[in-house]
């Protein structure tokens, strides 16, 4: 199954009290988003709240610039020499739906030029299903 979108991810590594966010382009990912919008409040007074949450699925070998995907405990452990050959999804990595090749110091340089999104949670179903991916869910 083709993809319908590509997105690049930023993937976040502390070490000590330096953070470092190293992205990878990935092509081809099932994207699927709902932009939903309530009022809240009471009687005269309401707000507008946003809920904007988005799936997306990155097929099991999905082309990720030929890194090799670590889950997140794995890629914790390396050390910062060896991160530039994996890729990772945690909640906090963040992502922009397109291939972009900024490289970044905090996610403040990223929301000045792109929409992003936020990884609140990453599920590998690589085990007994037809179609093996990583599912994200996103804000």
């Amino acid at each position: 199954m083709r993809g319908n979108a590509n997105i690049t991810i930023y993937n976040k590594k502390t070490v000590g009290r330096q953070t470092y966010w190293k992205r990878t382009q990935i092509k081809e990912v099932n994207f699927f988003g709902s932009d939903e919008a309530r009022l809240s409040g009471h009687h005269a007074r309401h707000e507008l709240l946003s809920a904007d949450e988005y799936t997306i699925r990155i097929p099991d070998g999905a082309y990720a610039e030929g890194k090799s995907y670590a889950d997140r405990y794995t890629f914790r452990a390396l050390d910062l020499d060896e991160i530039d050959n994996y890729w990772s999804a945690a909640a906090g990595d963040l992502i922009v739906k397109k291939l972009i090749d900024d490289e970044i110091s905090s996610p403040s340089e990223l929301a000045l030029k792109y929409d992003i999104m936020t990884v609140m949670s990453a599920t590998e179903n690589f085990r007994g299903m037809a179609t093996r991916h990583l599912k994200l869910v996103c804000k």
